[in-house]
């Protein structure tokens, strides 16, 4: 095992998640502490933006009511979260 990539890659993801802690609050323009569904989109381009993927082709409302696990019509930074977390476990197939 290589140690330096290792230590790499956990500084790497460690400077995207300051960076998209950073985008939301960015995003929350009411100063909420939570996304409401105008927020969200916004925050949804600047990340394909940044990405270069495009958003996914979802029903933004479906996927808003979807991460919004207590119903209260703004996005917690848990809900975002585990819902960010529920989509990588998706794509490495857990």
């Amino acid at each position: 095992m290589n140690i330096g990539s290792s230590t790499d890659g956990m500084m790497m993801r460690q400077m995207m998640q300051q960076q998209m802690q950073q985008m939301r609050q960015d995003a929350d323009v009411d100063g909420s502490s939570g996304l409401n569904i105008d927020e969200f989109t916004s925050l949804r381009g600047q990340v394909s933006e940044m990405t270069g993927r495009p958003a996914a082709s979802e029903n933004i409302e479906e996927t808003f009511a979807t991460i919004d696990a207590d119903g209260s019509g703004e996005l917690s930074e848990d809900e975002l979260k585990s819902f960010h977390q529920d989509k990588m476990q998706e794509r490495r197939g857990e």
